[in-house]
């Protein structure tokens, strides 16, 4: 324990390195990539799971509330697309 000249104890601090990130620019740059292509499958993923979702709906409320749902997915995917062709 280390004093905090104030009559309070704490353990001493401890620094962590994280070393499995890369700082090769390149290295960064496929990984930013492959997680923006991840993020539009998953949106592409999710409006499929939500046209289903509305197929399903029986009654008005339900199909309204998914209706909103798969908009919400496809903004979703908007988003994601836009990301991934930032990237290039």
């Amino acid at each position: 324990m280390t004093s905090t000249g104030k009559g309070e104890a704490r353990p001493p601090a401890v620094r962590v390195k994280n070393r499995d990130v890369p700082t090769d620019p390149d290295l960064l740059r496929a990984r930013r990539i492959e997680q923006a292509d991840f993020a539009v499958a998953s949106a592409e993923r999710k409006i499929a799971k939500q046209e289903q979702h509305l197929a399903d709906a029986q009654d008005k409320g339900k199909q309204q509330r998914q209706r909103g749902h798969l908009k919400a997915a496809q903004e979703a995917l908007a988003q994601a697309t836009a990301a991934r062709k930032e990237l290039g």
